[in-house]
């Protein structure tokens, strides 16, 4: 008899495998111009109690590269003085994925996670 499960059989995942899979989902969102970048930083925020030290380090760094790559690319547009909209970087998507974006890196830079003490 078929799966009539539409999503399949449940997977359960380790740990370590979830925030594998977070961070590679993170990376893979940046510059994406879709629902994905606020969905996955979302759950990162759903399920932040429950990442480890590491993990919410690395996502620090990537976040904070990411829009230090962006600025950097920013400052090359404007000394320019591009006028065409589609030269300008879209290291991190489009105008309301920036936004979003510099929300997380403040809202991550608020949770205090380079003051914590490493004890992984």
């Amino acid at each position: 008899m078929a799966n009539n499960n539409y999503y399949g059989e449940p997977i359960t995942f380790e740990p370590d495998d979830v925030h594998v899979i977070l961070l590679s989902a993170m990376r893979y969102t940046f510059g994406r111009q879709t629902y994905m970048p606020h969905t996955i930083v979302g759950i990162i925020k759903q399920k932040w109690s429950s990442l480890s030290h590491a993990t919410k380090y690395v996502i620090l760094q990537d976040v904070r590269d990411e829009i230090n790559t962006y600025e950097r690319l920013l400052d090359i547009y404007n000394e320019r003085k591009e006028t065409d909209e589609h030269s300008k970087p879209m290291t991190l998507g489009d105008t309301f994925d920036v936004d979003m974006w510099y929300g997380f890196y403040k809202w991550l830079v608020e949770q205090n996670i380079e003051d914590e003490k490493i004890s992984e």
